[in-house]
């Protein structure tokens, strides 16, 4: 994306990014593990991806989406023990650290996505153990970035 058509675009990727701070801001209304709570999660994960398919340098909105994955492996959804939301998580944030949209201004809140990254590393390395490593973390970005920013990936069950 070139930088003017991403000029262009970024009020509607805030529009989008906005949208999904809105619905994050709500989560603690329903209970985890329930359908609220779950669809709630999905509208997030929707509202970022069309962020950042308007602006592919959007680090609030990765950082967000990364959290959500990140959320949803924790919640279980769509099945318990179910790996690709984790993945999915791992990829963006590591796409997120590899890049200059880590810093200020492209993220607002850098603290937020440094935690996402701590958090989503160490769950990799337990529950991928011979992945855990950041070499592993980059091979994950590679191959389910562009999937985890374009598309929904996550099927309820």
């Amino acid at each position: 994306m070139g930088f003017f058509d991403r000029i262009k675009a970024t009020p509607k990727a805030e529009q989008h990014f906005n949208h999904a701070m809105d619905i994050y801001r709500q989560l603690r209304r329903y209970p985890e593990h329930s359908n609220q709570y779950r669809q709630q999660l999905t509208d997030i994960a929707s509202s970022c991806r069309l962020a950042i398919q308007l602006n592919d340098r959007h680090g609030d909105a990765h950082v967000l989406l990364a959290n959500t994955y990140w959320l949803m492996f924790i919640d279980g959804y769509p099945r318990a023990g179910d790996l690709l939301p984790l993945t999915l998580a791992a990829a963006v944030i590591q796409h997120w650290a590899d890049t200059p949209m880590r810093q200020y201004p492209w993220t607002k809140n850098v603290d937020n996505g440094k935690t996402i990254y701590s958090q989503v590393s160490t769950a990799v390395r337990s529950h991928l153990p011979a992945q855990g490593d950041r070499s592993t973390l980059q091979q994950l970005e590679a191959r389910h970035y562009a999937g985890a920013v374009s598309q929904d990936l996550i099927q309820q069950p």
